[in-house]
């Protein structure tokens, strides 16, 4: 049962003003947090309140806060018009007798925090496993911006848990006993397993209970000081969550602003499970004036079917697809024939994409890039050689070589262009271990007059090192030839990307990045027949006559997506709906903007078509990145621009607050993620995602009004 269950009238609660914002409708909104069970009814004009631990099945919970409102609102279940889900748990909730939907938190806790106190500009929420900044327009609740922590503990309530545990108090018990600290001693670890050791340490040295738990309390707030920092302060802040009830963490906060924060009439730990019921209650007033609107409208649906041609029947609502069967058919035997080694013809791979593909064609040698996403087992065998903190695209590269995948077993030679410092680190271990290897240098420096020269040097050792290999000369013709291909096969992959301009879904993120690995692993000759063949779908898709929808469109750029790392296109794509219309980063679109001159000396032509195409983030001057990805931008019009990028990787780590700035300052709103190959981040990854899909659907809404 509910440990607490309350009755308010509206009056008592809300704003004054907000009161003509809220539709008269029987509502119910539930927020499942990590700890705790939230859950607001609203009925006649009052709210009903109930809160229980949430126990180990969500669902469970949820059952038992809608049926303690119903009973002390004094209603049935069929009288709830609509339930809105939301926090940590609304992914478990089903509701199959209620019409219901989900939100994510940032938005519940964004409108639940306009209604409770007045202009509320910035909220806090501090819950068991994350914190969050969230800046709202306090007018109408909606959501600005927003900043999560929820990579560690140590800004969460689980670590006051934790430290009350250390200390022998029960967690209600700490606020109020940090109160009467006579100096805060400092927790200064930044990871929590490391502050627990130091609160061990302090209490073992003598310090004083309380002044070490003043000292927790700052350091929590210390670990959300930095979200306040990236998404701004601004008056009024309500602190939510579950930790907003701690009195010590409440002054914490207080000493950090330098002011006091907003305290409503209600406990602000039902913000979330509050706006999530105003969500419920517009919901369902929307859908009242749709079935008022069906049955004010006579529609002689027999007459318009017969005006309907069949073919048009047979197409309604059909969202015709472009199908990739013979160019992945196609890359599997590509995959085969590299392992099986046919023809005697040697094998060289590589790993980065400013590799001349040109010369590697010329040569007549398979080719492929590795770049495949590693399970947990090729992790850990990439962590025994290289850095833990190497980012998981480079320990899987090792951990190919180092567990014998078969692709990587049936490489006869490595070749590295060099950009990547951690990736440089990992191919000397692969050279020293698994596969003979050579490495290369490409310019950094993008507007220096000698990067051209200095890579045409680079580029006659890389043709003298492929003649060594097999052994005999390439000529300028073949690379010319070679040129003209890859030329091609860029400008068709251009022309494919181009359908995706269009306001309406036909092709999408997830195809483009099946067709993009195709390039990587196919010989160019197969490509380009592959390629014509899906151009000749495309525009009959184009031209045919289905339905199709307006999604919302997504901009993907940052690091790297390997070949398998599909994580953040499904929940884009098949979760949310929202479809990814260009992408700049190495394994997307990006590569494909760059034509090689062709009346030129090759390797000049080569140099400078390289040193010409979509700059890396390791390439400087950094704003010729930012250039590129607007540009991008403006010529894709997304709605909204994903940053992501693997975790522990510092090149795309700093150039991200860079390149969002130019976005920002554009009018493109941006969000940025930083991912692993492990699944245990999909749900932080999901819930950024969701809370940005819903920021940019209020934002499309406001222009189409």
């Amino acid at each position: 049962m509910s440990v607490e269950n309350k009755v308010y009238s509206y009056e008592d609660v809300f704003v004054k003003d907000k009161l003509k914002q809220l539709p008269v409708r029987t509502v119910l909104g539930i927020d499942i947090g990590s700890r705790q069970g939230k859950a607001v009814l609203l009925h006649e004009g009052k709210l009903y309140l109930a809160i229980e631990p949430t126990g180990f099945s969500m669902q469970q919970t949820a059952d038992n806060l809608k049926a303690d409102l119903v009973k002390t609102a004094g209603i049935s279940e069929e009288d709830i018009e609509f339930l809105i889900g939301t926090g940590y748990g609304r992914v478990s909730m089903e509701f199959s007798d209620i019409p219901n939907d989900m939100l994510t938190e940032i938005s519940c806790h964004g409108m639940g925090a306009a209604f409770l106190s007045e202009n509320i500009k910035t909220i806090l929420d501090i819950g068991g496993q994350d914190s969050k900044i969230i800046k709202i327009n306090g007018d109408n609740g909606q959501v600005l911006d927003f900043a999560m922590n929820d990579k560690c503990a140590a800004g969460t309530g689980r670590f006051l848990e934790r430290a009350a545990e250390l200390l022998g108090y029960e967690v209600t018990q700490i606020g109020d006993a940090s109160l009467h600290a006579t100096k805060i001693h400092e927790i200064s670890s930044q990871c929590v397993v490391f502050a627990e050791s130091e609160i061990v340490s302090a209490r073992a040295s003598g310090a004083e209970p309380v002044d070490i738990l003043a000292g927790v309390h700052a350091s929590v707030i210390g670990r959300v000081k930095g979200l306040f920092k990236r998404i701004g302060i601004e008056k009024e802040v309500l602190f939510t969550g579950g930790v907003s009830n701690n009195i010590g963490m409440r002054k914490a906060l207080e000493d950090m602003l330098g002011f006091k924060v907003a305290v409503p009439a209600l406990d602000s730990v039902y913000a979330g499970a509050l706006g999530a019921a105003i969500y419920a209650a517009k919901r369902a007033e929307t859908e009242a004036k749709k079935n008022k609107d069906k049955k004010a409208t006579v529609v002689n649906l027999k007459a318009a079917d017969n005006k309907a041609s069949k073919s048009e029947k047979e197409s309604s609502g059909i969202q015709a697809r472009v199908d990739l069967t013979s160019i992945n058919a196609a890359v599997e035997q590509a995959k085969q024939d590299y392992i099986d080694h046919k023809d005697g013809v040697k094998n060289a791979a590589y790993i980065c994409a400013y590799t001349p593909l040109e010369l590697l064609d010329a040569v007549g040698i398979r080719h492929i890039r590795l770049f495949h996403t590693g399970n947990e087992q090729e992790i850990a065998a990439g962590e025994t050689v290289v850095s833990k903190i190497a980012c998981d695209h480079t320990k899987s590269l090792v951990g190919g070589f180092a567990e014998g995948k078969p692709l990587y077993r049936a490489v006869d030679k490595l070749f590295f262009f060099y950009t990547c410092s951690f990736m440089n680190s990992a191919i000397r271990s692969i050279n020293a271990k698994y596969v003979p290897l050579k490495s290369y240098m490409f310019p950094k420096l993008m507007k220096d007059d000698r990067s051209k020269g200095n890579l045409v040097q680079e580029l006659e050792e890389f043709r003298n090192d492929l003649e060594e290999f097999v052994g005999h000369k390439i000529s300028d013709s073949a690379i010319s030839d070679s040129i003209r291909k890859y030329n091609l096969a860029r400008k068709l992959m251009r022309e494919i990307s181009a359908y995706r301009k269009s306001k309406h879904s036909i092709l999408t993120g997830l195809e483009y990045q099946q067709i993009t690995v195709a390039y990587y692993y196919l010989p160019v000759d197969v490509l380009l027949g592959e390629l014509y063949q899906i151009l000749g779908q495309l525009k009959l898709i184009k031209h045919s006559r289905v339905v199709r929808k307006e999604p919302l469109r997504i901009m993907l750029t940052g690091g790297i997506v390997t070949e398998e790392d599909h994580k953040v296109l499904k929940i884009l794509e098949e979760d949310f709906g929202a479809v990814v219309v260009v992408e700049d980063h190495c394994s997307g679109y990006a590569p494909f903007v760059m034509t090689i001159p062709e009346d030129k000396p090759v390797l000049d032509a080569i140099s400078e078509g390289y040193i010409g195409k979509a700059p890396c983030a390791n390439q400087k001057p950094l704003t010729l990145r930012g250039e590129r990805t607007l540009e991008f931008a403006n010529e894709y019009l997304p709605d909204g621009v994903v940053y992501y990028f693997m975790q522990f990787c510092p090149t795309h780590g700093m150039a991200k607050q860079t390149i969002m700035e130019q976005l920002n300052e554009n009018g493109y709103p941006s969000i940025d993620i930083s991912g692993s190959y492990s699944s245990g981040d999909e749900g932080q990854l999901r819930t950024r995602l969701e809370a940005f899909i819903e920021i940019l659907k209020k934002k499309r809404g406001e222009k189409s009004a």
